[in-house]
């Protein structure tokens, strides 16, 4: 199965599936892929204030409610999310980052409770090969910003995005 990391990095403004969200093209993005390509898998990387966000350890309303939207396994089959850790190339403070990961592990309550599916958790793999401390990641995704090893380190997540060129390398004109 192929994998597609989304990065989300938007806040999904007040949600009704009525009049959509910040989200909106991403949901029409997503039905017109699973579409045409249902064994595609994409795994949307959430970002609401490069961590858990500010209302830790519970998302606010807006999040909850377009989660839930983005976790329906009957609309989107093949979509996980995962949340985003900021690690500062390995050098933030590992109690910082720990308490990060703790706050998306607290969303497990909406997520048992249906809400939307298990968050996972991105980090760089330099934090994670720094502080061995944070494994096992059971489902999560590194990345270094820079161009990566010739190979990811073992268990340090289970997909790397091994470089982000600044958009004007990718700009044809």
């Amino acid at each position: 199965m192929s994998t597609i990391l989304v990065p989300l990095y938007i806040y999904p403004s007040s949600w009704s599936e009525s009049l959509g969200s910040g989200w909106s093209p991403l949901f029409s993005a997503l039905t017109t892929a699973l579409t045409k390509n249902p064994s595609l898998e994409f795994l949307v990387v959430i970002n609401p204030g490069n961590g858990p966000g500010p209302d830790y350890p519970i998302p606010n309303a807006d999040y909850r409610a377009a989660l839930s939207a983005l976790s329906d396994s009957d609309r989107f089959p093949n979509v996980k999310v995962i949340g985003y850790v900021h690690c500062s190339y390995g050098q933030r403070d590992v109690e910082e980052v720990r308490k990060d990961v703790e706050g998306y592990l607290g969303w497990l309550e909406f997520a048992e409770r249906g809400e939307w599916q298990s968050p996972a958790v991105t980090a760089t793999t330099s934090f994670t090969s720094n502080h061995g401390a944070l494994q096992p990641i059971p489902r999560g995704a590194s990345n270094p910003a820079l161009p990566a090893q010739s190979s990811p380190a073992p268990g340090k997540g289970n997909l790397t995005a091994p470089a982000e060129p600044p958009i004007t390398d990718n700009n044809s004109s």
